[in-house]
């Protein structure tokens, strides 16, 4: 029972630490005043709505685990042990081992957080390309261009996200609940977030070697002073690069991703 108390300990933390963030986001910031401050409210947006949806499932899951009557020969999950690590193991792929029926609102729950799960693979993505050209290019848009940035990345994102959450519906629909084709679609988010590390990996390397250019050429104390609007948006990439292991993961999987 204790490693149950932990993770859902864990999972209101980052519940509670993502949404304080998002809220902070909105009322000091003016979120379209640029794209980059509106892929940031975006990220974190989106990363809050998977940590309770992930919360709510666990909880959940560990009261129905508790419930059913221990070692049923038509139980594969009850045979395990389910309140040790074996259960973080498992995630949303859990309920596919308990053979009561899933109920309807348990099913979305797990739809919800996947959908956001993808969604933080794609705003984390388009930030990260945001900040780079900000970085290289070291420009200004000007308010109206600003506005038409975040609409087109609001148009691509949302459409990408709506794609995959009627796929997940569709999926759920023909089941009878979460299958295993819907979980091998979260797979394939784990697999699309290892890219986009790696993307970002790219990004801030690439950056780094453009800094020491540009620092050999100024004449100022470190080159700070010659350009702060992208040397703080080179801080903000490594900021999420050393964040992304902790916050992107699925805290559910545990090791198991």
């Amino acid at each position: 029972m204790i490693w149950a108390i932990l993770c859902v300990a864990a999972l209101t933390l980052s519940t509670v630490g993502t949404g304080l963030i998002v809220f902070k986001f909105c009322k000091n910031w003016n979120v379209r005043a640029s794209s980059a401050r509106w892929l940031f409210t975006a990220f974190f947006t989106y990363l809050f709505i998977t940590s309770v949806a992930r919360l709510v499932y666990f909880v959940w899951l560990t009261i129905a685990v508790n419930k059913r009557k221990p070692f049923s020969d038509y139980d594969d999950l009850n045979k395990k042990s389910v309140m040790t690590t074996e259960l973080y193991r498992l995630g949303t792929s859990a309920v596919l081992k308990l053979i009561q029926k899933q109920n309807g609102w348990i099913t979305a729950v797990i739809l919800i957080g996947d959908t956001a799960h993808f969604g933080v693979s794609i705003w984390i993505g388009a930030l990260v390309y945001e900040l780079s050209k900000l970085v290289a290019l070291s420009m200004d848009r000007g308010e109206k261009h600003e506005r038409a940035k975040i609409r087109l990345y609001s148009w691509i994102g949302h459409s990408s996200i709506a794609a995959f959450l009627v796929v997940q519906v569709v999926l759920a629909i023909t089941f009878s609940g979460y299958s295993t084709y819907a979980y091998s679609l979260l797979l394939a988010v784990y697999v699309a977030q290892i890219f986009v590390l790696v993307y970002m990996v790219i990004v801030v390397i690439m950056l780094k070697i453009e800094r020491s250019k540009l620092r050999k050429r100024s004449r100022t104390f470190c080159g700070f002073s010659s350009l702060p609007t992208a040397q703080m948006d080179y801080a903000r990439i490594c900021v999420i690069r050393l964040s992304i292991p902790v916050f992107v993961s699925d805290p559910i999987r545990g090791t198991d991703t």
